[in-house]
């Protein structure tokens, strides 16, 4: 019951949540949970019994088993690089009453954030536990994050984000400014052909939305399909790629919204100015102008 509580799981692990894994060994003291490819390599089904010879710290114990369910990653699931190890789960205390003994085991814990390893080592020793390794991922995962080479690809990536979200909104004002000049003698003619300044705006400001609004679109699902095209290919290569569960890619829509808002904020300033010079607009005046 608390091992999902400590545990990370994702949904592509397994068939089923962790939660239900867990409790179908919960139903029976000799379930035992394992990898689809064992499954089928040797030809098993669920419910069939499986035997086997479990050792640790010299003592071998023959057990029976039942198989109850089939997993594809499990956050225990150890990968090496000559061969992949076959983890079985099952419970801890039908393996300690064939043994006669409690053996040598892993404890996965969930800690609070200021939680100090060192403390919690002491306690459980204290607690009558002898501890012979601690590991803590906080630290492993901030010094991973502490790298030189990640913090200067994660800079690069974040300032080509800022860039080019600049450039995009500082080359939308332009492009519609210098677009409404262009055509101030098309809108001088419209204006005389009876428009009045209520449509003309109208028209300006629909044109300009769904022209934001298209690129914004389009420009995001083509991310998409970039992103889950070719990051997970990121993983392929190196002994690390092996021992790490497959890539899923995440989109980062809070970093999004900010590109939609200064979008909208730039669509915003731009129709003020088009719909300010668009009043100042003298149909006469852009008449001649295409005259001349």
């Amino acid at each position: 019951a608390d091992f999902p509580k400590a545990a990370y799981f994702r949904g592509d692990f397994a068939q089923v949540p962790l939660g239900e894994m867990m409790n179908l060994l919960a139903l029976d003291r000799s379930a035992i949970i394992v990898t689809q490819e064992f499954l089928s390599a040797n030809r098993l089904r669920i419910g069939e019994p499986l035997a086997m010879n479990v050792s640790s710290s010299g003592l071998t114990v023959p057990l029976s088993f039942t198989i109850a369910g089939t997993y594809n990653l499990f956050p225990e699931d150890v990968v090496r690089e000559e061969e992949r190890a076959t983890l079985f789960i099952g419970n801890l205390d039908y393996l300690f009453e064939n043994a006669g003994t409690a053996l040598p085991y892993d404890v996965l814990l969930s800690v609070e954030p200021d939680a100090n390893l060192d403390k919690i080592v002491d306690g459980a020793g204290g607690q009558g536990f002898l501890v012979v390794n601690g590991y803590d991922s906080r630290t492993t995962i901030t010094n991973a994050q502490a790298k030189p080479e990640r913090q200067g690809v994660f800079g690069l990536l974040s300032a080509g984000f800022i860039a080019a979200s600049l450039l995009t909104v500082i080359g939308f004002v332009l492009s519609a400014l210098i677009s409404f000049r262009a055509r101030a003698i098309q809108l001088g003619m419209l204006r005389t052909v009876g428009l009045s300044a209520v449509q003309m705006g109208s028209f300006i400001v629909l044109e300009q939305i769904i022209l934001i609004v298209l690129g914004a679109v389009t420009g995001s699902g083509l991310g998409l399909l970039i992103s889950r095209l070719f990051i997970p290919f990121m993983q392929v290569g190196g002994s690390l790629a092996s021992s790490l569960p497959p890539f899923v890619v995440r989109i980062a829509w809070e970093n999004l919204s900010l590109i939609y808002a200064a979008l909208g904020i730039a669509l915003v300033f731009a129709l003020a100015i088009m719909l300010l010079l668009l009043r100042r607009l003298k149909a006469f005046e852009a008449i001649k102008l295409g005259a001349t």
